[in-house]
């Protein structure tokens, strides 16, 4: 029988983080990131998203131009 997870995507991202942060998350041309270098981004990126009021359970549209900035 299959297993499933029942984790959402924010809860497996935090644990592979936790668990295995040198392990390469992204491997993109000549980018690489590890879990723990992308975990401290994702932070960064929360609390200044936060800071300008939006809530952590508010449903955001990101452009990519946004997510490169924030790397």
């Amino acid at each position: 029988m299959a297993q499933y997870h029942t984790e959402n995507l924010a809860a497996a991202f935090a644990t592979a983080a936790m668990t295995h942060p040198d392990r390469q998350a992204i491997v993109a041309q000549d980018l690489t990131l590890t879990y723990g270098k992308l975990w401290l981004i994702v932070q960064s990126f929360a609390l200044r998203m936060q800071a300008i009021g939006i809530d952590q359970n508010a449903v955001v549209a990101l452009k990519s131009t946004d997510v490169i900035a924030s790397v």
